[in-house]
């Protein structure tokens, strides 16, 4: 099956000749719509290329701010743990 046919077929369609197990979709004036697991949501999205740069963009970003709340993290702990030695070295020499 060509790229074009695929991309041209309702989610009912793609369903059906797919076997797919992680979309539900129901048509009808009444009907909930299409459900899909985020997965594959996310790979359906990705076919547009401006959507898949964006998301790469968007997780680059979600890593550097991962890291450097880390080494805040990392900081602070080490300066706590700093000021620990050095109380309780001063109520050694105190005591």
């Amino acid at each position: 099956m060509k790229l074009d046919t695929m991309l041209l077929q309702t989610p009912s369609q793609w369903k059906k000749r797919t076997n797919a197990i992680g979309i539900i979709s129901s048509s009808g004036r009444y009907s909930k719509g299409t459900y899909a697991d985020h997965d594959m949501a996310l790979e359906f999205a990705s076919l547009a290329t401006s959507f898949k740069l964006y998301h790469i963009k968007e997780f680059e970003l979600l890593k550097a701010n991962e890291a450097y709340q880390n080494k805040i993290e990392w900081n602070v702990r080490r300066r706590l743990s700093k000021i620990n030695v050095v109380t309780k070295l001063c109520n050694y020499f105190l005591i």
